[in-house]
């Protein structure tokens, strides 16, 4: 079975849970007699580079440089695929939704990451986004969705064939052996993680944590991600809340240690494809506070603890109770690292490997 990825994401990414995926897959998809290439001989992807997909591309180039350089890559990116596969790939496997150059002869998988921008259509957007997913998903023989909530609205929103869509979830490593000093966390915190802007719900976590300071003004808040904005630290400041809402940046690894040491890990958005963060914390036995939406159910099942993602009081009900509870906070802990069991990347490898060949031997 031959198999090509093409270079999108690895270049359209430095770090990001898409690259991560097809990263894995890379890696992993041999041990199940996949013979993958991908069109990307050099790229800026942190995931590419450390697991040996790509190499590293120095961009740091005067600009008339850089063109020769951009030249350079996409030859060089030609002559690596055409040096990994011995004969035309039987599968291609785009990692975004750019799928203008599908090899002869082969059929196209694409996976659909989540439905966001579909059921916010007023949320920004590269111009013909939706279009292109559209057009993306019409033009395939097959779709991975990475959760069964996806798959539906992928169904529903586009009009596909539901027998063309499957399931397949994402994972998280398995967490290292040895935790790594990270200096300057507190000795309690509740921890958010990623981007914060509009569906992530962040205001409602304000919210709440400004109802918890009132109770327990020892309990702090660290921010996983950029820095805050200028309208998040004014709204932060109009709160009074400087002192207890913190941002920092993590490595990989880091987040792992902050992930270990936090009181509880609490995800509260609106709407996501699948919530990786929900795994990375159960992996190393963080309790988890969610929204209870369906997606989160799905990847939780009875492990977290569910609050109504428009109601600060709730989560504030839940964060409380678990930081006073040790037994409670035990509990979650304990369900936790029994959920994480369900998930690996050498399921998920097994199970793209199974499709992949289902839709080679499709008429």
């Amino acid at each position: 079975m031959r198999v090509l990825f093409d270079d999108q994401i690895f270049h359209n990414q430095s770090l990001g849970g898409i690259s991560k995926y097809f990263t894995e897959l890379y890696t992993r998809l041999p041990e199940h007699d996949v013979v993958v290439a991908t069109s990307s001989k050099y790229s800026n992807n942190i995931h590419a580079i450390e697991k040996g997909v790509t190499r590293p591309l120095r961009s740091k180039l005067p600009q008339p440089l850089r063109f020769v350089c951009e030249w350079a890559r996409k030859y060089q990116n030609q002559q690596k695929t055409s040096q990994q596969l011995s004969g035309r790939p039987e599968i291609f496997h785009p990692t975004y939704y750019d799928v203008s150059k599908v090899p002869e002869g082969a059929k196209l998988v694409t996976t659909v990451y989540d439905m966001i921008h579909e059921e916010y259509p007023d949320l920004p957007r590269p111009e013909g986004f939706t279009e292109q997913k559209r057009a993306a998903c019409l033009a395939s023989d097959c779709i991975i969705s990475i959760s069964e909530v996806t798959r539906q609205k992928v169904i529903d929103h586009f009009a596909i064939d539901p027998q063309k869509v499957h399931v397949v979830h994402l994972a998280a490593d398995e967490p290292p052996q040895s935790t790594c000093d990270v200096s300057g966390l507190p000795d309690e915190y509740v921890l958010f993680v990623g981007n914060r802007k509009y569906y992530k719900n962040f205001d409602l976590f304000l919210n709440a944590m400004s109802l918890v300071h009132c109770h327990r003004p020892e309990l702090k808040a660290v921010c996983s991600g950029r820095e805050f904005s200028k309208s998040e630290l004014q709204k932060i400041r109009q709160m009074g809340l400087e002192s207890t809402i913190l941002s920092r940046k993590f490595s990989d690894r880091e987040l792992m240690t902050a992930y270990q040491n936090a009181t509880l890990f609490v995800f509260p958005s609106l709407h996501e494809g699948f919530g990786l963060p929900i795994v990375e914390a159960f992996s190393v036995g963080c309790p988890v506070a969610l929204s209870d939406i369906e997606i989160f159910r799905e990847v939780a099942d009875d492990a977290a603890a569910y609050f109504n993602p428009h109601d600060p009081e709730a989560l504030s009900e839940i964060i409380l109770k678990v930081a006073m509870d040790e037994p409670r906070r035990r509990w979650f802990s304990e369900q936790g690292l029994k959920r994480f069991g369900d998930f690996s990347w050498h399921k998920t490898a097994q199970q793209t490997a199974d499709i992949y060949r289902e839709t080679a031997k499709a008429a």
